[in-house]
């Protein structure tokens, strides 16, 4: 009885190959966009770990100084008095190459002759040779990147350091001998250490001091001999801690992708539920006359569910190498917006990770069973008598839709639950949204079969029995509509959620620009990261624009990474008067005395990110390790910050030059006086630039809208997600309502023969298909804003710790949604509509 089950259902797909194709293609791509997202994500991450590799080697420990970097006669006086023997020199730096937009190396000072301790993809015969030590311009690239970069030996390599250009030669190509040492030299420039000191103007002073520490009571001696000999502000700690900060800087960004995927894939879920149970419905007379002849109810469920498990098999296999495409196209996106909002990251390749390939494979045919599981019960306890009346299919989906509702309220409760119980677990928070989607979208059986009635009267009115028809062939098969509806429903939510999530934080931005952009004029070094000012402002530069007439007032910025008592954090420098303190807008605080305390250099300003991620507050003390001692300064104010969501601490800038001794620039802003036309003096500015020098010298006008670019540079990537999500939905409805109407075709076969001509039968199934994505509209409309407002003020704050962003709307984002909905099941029903409307009637109406 199984063997001839199994035959019926063979039979039943090769007459609906359409059917099967689509079902097929709807898994596959719903899985893609979960495995594309987790191959790209893990591309990301490896590219992390290997420039962090490629910098350390077999280093256990390293030592970082402050801003200032390190003397460059500790490493002698380590070697000497501490016995860290295997210890050496390090200057790493991230540099634009010039001409090549976007386009960075990681620039590596070391001493050649020593590498072969801790780095031994640089020693040997393939590696880093004493040329280096000869010409003071040599450099050595590997011969994938000196591919990409268009190099062969001897030519120039230029590199922007801070607002100008300088050169270096490509003097070695390295061979590595081994794959792995390869792939930790791409995107790497390696230089003797006394080149990248003068190629960087820091002739006394080295970034770090790797070591390489044995286990054990000798290691742990030899750190604490280590510690004693450290200068101020310099910190000695494990090489992982820093690839660690890394990962979880960008684990909000890449956990908020995954999300974004799986919400694909629950549209993925519920379309194969419809299609599966289609199948079941439509073979309904087969399945009943089988239990008749003594198929028992588990045979039914076993040859149903091994169907939906072979075709999700099918399906996920398909995914997998669609998902390899896909994530080769969205790599670039995300290694984009690292850059944009993190430091710089160069992803070149991605791979096929087993893990990732396997989890993508177990959730499309996990997906597929569990979406089939329902339908195939409900065949399997379904009486032999009861299986060929098509009125019972409807009674029986009409009380499923009944039980959905409190499975569905269920859902809803615990995802609400899940979202309020813990105010830092992001994980927590989209587990919560899933449950909360998922039991909503259970509820639209029941509230299609309410809607759709509602619109018979009016529709009867405007077009007569036509219009009445239109309504109620809609309505009747809730069995065959339901989940189409949910479907789209979920898609269309997913998506409205999206934009009204992205709407919102874009207007915050807005608001946040025109408060805390006072000045009339910024000015900063070219930078691979644009929301950090990391590379270098000549301060002589900033004097001769000081002096420039039409220039009343100017403010000075140095940003920089330095250890804490709270971890390594991004602290600003700032030379504040009391209007541009009094346009922060505040969190926590500020102080009563807050500008005195803070002007005075007594006290410290976070960003609400920084709390957040640190756990800081309004009263807190953090201590900062400078050359001249311990500053342990009071937290007085904590200010909504959305330039990063790594967060900031601000002191003032005359307290920072006092303890660390540093008066570099990151950037400055100036004010024209009353009269002058900041685009004018904009203009006068890059006058006095020299040739060859790069400058960002921006109006307040011009700094707000390539603020946006960015922020629309970032999102663009999600904009991406949502098509996806939206072209899953789409091949999920068409074969939904291809199934709809074929089920259908003896009704249609009755209309035709009493007198409906081809072209109003294909009008009244489009209008039918246009109505029930209107319907789905209808309900993606507060599903979608119940979204938008959890992933403004749970996710986002959970991601990155903001607060205060607007909850902003546009009415035409309602009308965008409801035109999408209908577009997209008129769309997909146009195709059963055309082969339905031209079946000849009476082959519909044979078996009467």
């Amino acid at each position: 009885m199984s063997t001839l089950l199994r035959r019926a259902a063979l039979g039943h797909w090769r007459r609906h190959p359409l059917l099967l194709a689509l079902t097929i293609l709807g898994t596959a791509l719903g899985v893609s966009v979960v495995l594309g997202i987790d191959l790209a994500n893990a591309a990301a991450l490896r590219s992390m770990q290997l420039s962090t590799e490629a910098a350390a080697g077999r280093a256990t420990h390293r030592i970082e100084g402050s801003a200032m970097g390190l003397p460059a006669e500790l490493l002698a006086t380590l070697r000497i008095e501490a016995g860290a023997h295997e210890s050496v020199p390090v200057i790493e730096r991230d540099l634009a190459v010039v001409g090549q937009p976007g386009v960075a190396l990681r620039l590596l000072g070391i001493d050649p002759l020593s590498e072969g301790r801790l780095r031994a993809h640089l020693a040997g015969p393939g590696g880093a040779s004493s040329e280096l030590l000869v010409d003071p311009r040599g450099a050595a690239l590997s011969a994938a990147t000196a591919e990409r970069l268009g190099l062969v030996i001897g030519d120039d390599i230029d590199l922007r350091v801070g607002i100008e250009t300088r050169s270096l030669e490509f003097l070695q190509q390295l061979e590595p001998v081994e794959a792995l040492h390869e792939r930790l030299l791409e995107g790497v420039a390696i230089v003797d250490i006394a080149t990248a000191q003068s190629l960087l103007g820091q002739p006394a002073t080295i970034d770090r001091i790797d070591l390489r520490v044995p286990e054990g009571e000798a290691g742990d001696a030899l750190l604490a001999r280590v510690r004693t000999l450290l200068p101020p502000g310099a910190e000695l700690e494990p090489v992982g801690t820093r690839s660690g900060l890394l990962a979880s800087m960008t684990r909000g960004f890449r956990l908020n992708l995954q999300a974004l995927s799986f919400l694909a894939l629950l549209v993925g879920a519920f379309l194969i539920f419809n299609t599966l149970r289609f199948g079941a419905v439509q073979r309904r007379e087969t399945l009943g006359t089988a239990r008749a002849l003594g198929a028992t109810g588990s045979q039914v469920r076993r040859v149903l569910l091994g169907e939906a498990a072979l075709l999700g098999l099918i399906g996920s296999l398909l995914g997998l190498g669609l998902g390899l495409l896909l994530a080769r196209v969205l790599v670039g996106g995300i290694a984009a917006t690292i850059t944009e909002l993190y430091f710089a990251l160069d992803v070149l390749q991605v791979a096929p990770e087993p893990t990732a390939l396997a989890k993508a494979l177990a959730l499309g045919v996990g997906t597929s069973l569990l979406a089939a599981w329902a339908p195939a019960s409900e065949a399997a306890n379904m009486a032999p008598r009861l299986s060929q009346r098509r009125s019972e299919a409807e009674r029986s989906a009409t009380l499923a839709a009944r039980r959905a509702l409190g499975v569905g309220a269920f859902g809803i409760a615990v995802g609400a639950a899940l979202l309020t119980l813990s105010a830092k677990s992001l994980v927590l928070a989209y587990v919560g949204l899933f449950a909360f989607v998922a039991g909503a979208a259970l509820l639209a059986p029941a509230a299609s079969a309410w809607l759709l009635p509602l619109f018979g009267a009016p529709l009867g009115r405007a077009f007569g029995a036509f219009g009445s028809l239109i309504a109620r062939g809609a309505a009747a098969s809730l069995s065959r509509t339901g989940i189409a509806v949910a479907a789209l429903a979920v898609a269309l939510a997913s998506s409205l959620g999206v934009a009204v999530m992205v709407q919102s934080f874009r207007g915050t931005v807005i608001s946040w620009l025109e408060q805390t952009l006072t000045s009339d004029i910024y000015v900063s070094a070219p930078s691979m990261t644009r929301t950090r000012q990391a590379a270098d402002l000549d301060v002589d530069l900033v004097e001769r624009f000081e002096a420039l007439p039409g220039v009343a007032e100017s403010f000075r910025f140095r940003g920089v990474e330095l250890p804490s008592s709270a971890g390594e954090l991004f602290l600003a420098a700032l030379a504040l008067d009391d209007k541009a303190f009094e346009a922060y807008s505040w969190s926590e605080g500020p102080e009563p005395d807050a500008w005195e305390r803070f002007s005075a250099g007594e006290a410290l300003l976070i960003s609400e990110p920084l709390g957040f991620r640190r756990e800081l507050a309004l009263g807190d003390r953090v201590q900062l390790d400078s050359p001249t001692g311990a500053l342990d300064l009071p937290i007085v104010g904590v200010f909504h910050d959305y330039g990063s969501d790594a967060g900031m601490a601000v002191i003032d800038r005359s307290a920072y030059v006092t303890a660390f001794g540093d008066e570099g620039l990151s950037s400055a802003a100036f004010r024209a006086a009353p009269g002058i036309d900041p685009d004018a003096l904009v203009e006068t500015m890059r006058a006095t630039l020299a040739e060859g020098e790069e400058l960002f010298i921006r109006s307040n006008r011009a700094l707000r809208i390539e603020t946006m670019e960015i922020f629309d540079r970032t999102f663009a990537i999600t904009g991406v997600l949502r098509l996806l999500t939206l072209v899953v939905a789409l091949v999920g409805v068409l074969s939904a309502l291809a199934a709809i109407q074929f089920d259908r075709a003896r009704e249609f076969a009755v209309l035709r023969a009493v007198g409906m001509t081809p072209r109003q039968a294909f009008v009244l199934i489009c209008s039918q298909c246009g109505l029930l994505g209107l319907v789905s509209g209808l309900f993606a409309l507060p599903l979608g804003f119940a979204m938008a407002w959890v992933m403004i003020h749970v996710v986002n704050k959970r991601s990155f710790g903001w607060t205060l962003l607007e909850f902003a709307w546009t009415p035409s984002v309602m009308l965008s949604t409801l035109a999408l909905a209908v577009a997209a099941a008129v769309l997909a029903g146009l195709l059963p509509a055309t082969l339905l409307s031209r079946t000849n009637p009476a082959r519909g109406l044979r078996e009467e």
